[in-house]
């Protein structure tokens, strides 16, 4: 554990310096950082900060070799690849496509331009913007990872660059956008608020940026505490967000028509999976310990058609969802007096 354990950082959404005990004795649930943590929560927005807060140089140490799903991992063996290709095919296939149909029906209108425009800012490889481009979309992915960014690339003929969210500006040009996309971005940068900035000036005036989080003011926080799954990704998420605190600093940076949707049902079951076996992440299916991985795997993908009904209530009933779709739109530009 690195940084100062003392340290309360304030909020990365609202700036509010009086927070609370909100989730403690946390450990790093791929078991590559060593130490605990804990979730110290605004009491103005909600919103849930990491203590200690990692130094900003310290992030990149803290995400293992392999993070993100491939559907052809190729240091794996026949069985990995044939398990590997049938959850792309009846799970992240289906999640994709069900969280592009997601963003699509929301934000819209979109700017005309022809194709549309799309930035996927932490685009992983970039199996999301597959479905993008399947409706038409001129897509483009970044992300911190090089060897992620070379997939994208390659394999998928995508154009991807390998930035943080600091260099955002010096690669795009300002209102190249009619959509801006990060799924699962947020809860990992330190200045949130940058975030914001940069994909509101890379959109086109009425253009929109969607941000996929988890959501700290959820069931699956509530009941499941400091098992969740996205509080056990800490050191990786450095914050964890509510509702308040998006709407708080999508209004600071400018943002209209602000609302929040549900993600996917799958993605938000998905995680009640992973709170219970922690070790069915992909990262520990490329392990040597790989059959007990997959057999972890395999008893989470129960849980979570499991709790599918949990994660409907949530929804639709109670509107806490465990992780939610944000959007938030980029004013028109407003005609100039004659």
């Amino acid at each position: 554990m690195t940084g100062d354990v003392d340290q309360i950082p304030a909020c990365l959404y609202c700036e509010g310096a009086d927070c609370e005990p909100f989730l403690d004795g946390i450990e790093d649930r791929l078991r590559y950082v060593s130490g605990k943590w804990r979730f110290n929560r605004c009491k103005y927005c909600g919103a849930a900060m990491l203590v200690p807060f990692p130094r900003a140089e310290e992030l990149a140490s803290f995400y293992p070799p392999v993070y993100t799903f491939q559907p052809d991992p190729p240091s794996a063996g026949g069985l990995r690849r044939l398990i590997a290709k049938l959850e792309y095919r009846f799970f992240f296939q289906h999640q994709y496509q069900n969280q592009v149909r997601r963003v699509l029906a929301t934000a819209t209108p979109l700017p005309a331009h022809d194709p549309p425009r799309l930035l996927d800012i932490g685009c992983g490889r970039g199996l999301r913007l597959l479905g993008f481009r399947e409706h038409g979309f001129a897509v483009q992915g970044t992300d911190f990872e090089p060897e992620v960014v070379k997939y994208v690339q390659e394999q998928l003929h995508i154009p991807a660059v390998a930035l943080d969210v600091d260099g955002l500006s010096k690669a795009f040009s300002a209102e190249g956008f009619e959509l801006v996309t990060a799924f699962y971005v947020a809860e990992h940068v330190p200045n949130v608020e940058l975030l914001f900035r940069q994909a509101f000036r890379v959109l086109t005036p009425g253009g929109w940026f969607v941000a996929a989080v988890p959501l700290a003011d959820s069931t699956q926080a509530a009941v499941l505490g400091r098992r969740w799954s996205q509080a056990t990704e800490a050191p990786r998420h450095v914050s964890i967000p509510s509702q308040k605190a998006l709407h708080t600093v999508a209004g600071k940076v400018g943002f209209e028509r602000l609302t929040l949707k549900a993600d996917a049902t799958s993605q938000t079951a998905a995680l009640v999976g992973l709170s219970l076996m922690p070790g069915a992440a992909t990262t520990h299916c490329e392990s040597p310990d790989r059959v007990k991985a997959l057999l972890s795997r395999g008893l989470a993908a129960a849980i979570s058609v499991a709790a599918i009904p949990w994660s409907l209530l949530d929804a639709y009933v109670l509107k806490r969802p465990a992780a939610g779709l944000f959007f938030a739109r980029k004013p028109e530009r407003q005609p100039t007096s004659p």
